[in-house]
Order: C-alpha cells, then sequence, then structure tokens
C-alpha cells in the first residue's frame, strides 16, 4: 500500500509528489496529457530516498468513472509488455485494506463491492472499539 498526494509541478503538464510506503519514503516526478476521447494519459517515476530500492515507473490513465489511476507498472521506463497491473484510488488506507482486487471487480463486480461494504462497516466498529 503506498500514499501520495499528485501536484502540479514546475511545467504546465508536469506533476510531483512526496509519498510513502512500507519501503519508506519516496517521491514522485511525472506528466499528464490528453489522450483519445479526453482521456488522461499519466507516466510517473518513483524514486526512493533510501539507495536500497530501485525506481519504479507508471504508465496509465485516469479512469473517471471509477476516480481512480489504472495502468501498468515496472522497473522499467519501457512498459509496453509489462503485466503487472496497478490501480491508485481515493480511498482512506483503513478501507483499502479491504477493497477487492481488480481480479475480483472483474469477475463479479456487484459481489465484490457487496462484499466490501460489509468488510468496511465491519472494520469501522473494530476501530470504534480500540481504546
Amino acid at each position: 500500500m503506498m500514499t501520495f498526494v499528485l501536484v502540479p509541478a514546475k511545467g504546465e503538464q508536469d506533476i510531483k509528489a512526496d509519498g510513502w510506503s512500507l519501503q519508506g519514503r519516496y517521491k514522485i516526478t511525472g506528466s499528464w496529457s490528453q489522450g483519445e476521447n479526453g482521456v488522461i494519459q499519466i507516466r510517473l517515476r518513483m524514486y526512493f530516498l533510501a539507495a536500497t530500492w530501485a525506481p519504479k515507473f507508471f504508465k496509465g490513465y485516469f479512469d473517471a468513472e471509477r476516480d481512480a489511476l489504472m495502468g501498468v507498472w515496472g522497473f522499467s521506463a519501457e512498459l509496453e509488455s509489462s503485466k503487472d497491473k496497478m490501480e491508485c484510488r481515493r480511498i482512506p488506507p483503513h478501507y483499502l485494506t479491504v477493497y477487492p482486487n481488480i481480479k475480483e471487480l472483474s469477475d463479479n463486480k456487484p459481489r465484490a463491492l457487496w462484499r466490501f461494504a460489509i468488510e468496511a462497516v465491519r472494520n469501522d466498529v473494530r476501530r470504534d472499539h480500540w481504546s
């Protein structure tokens, strides 16, 4: 699980972010462009402040219906043949722990979302009982 907030950078179509994950703090640089049918295309490079982790690259698009960044990622800027899917959502981290993965959503979306709703409520009840 990773957390970051994209903000405009110096260039007109440049974006940047500071983020954090279990691997540590990292920085993101990238760009966006308007693709076919008005779809926003995104390219990102994530590099970690600790030299032990290799940079990661993301290429994808913003899916307005799902309110998510969808695409592929890998350890090389050449992502045309990558099969490693990545989805970035605007969901608080404690809900992401129970959110269904892409395969579950594509197999049976109504069932996966119903299961997510039940688990999110259970998670909230458990969190409310923490001291």
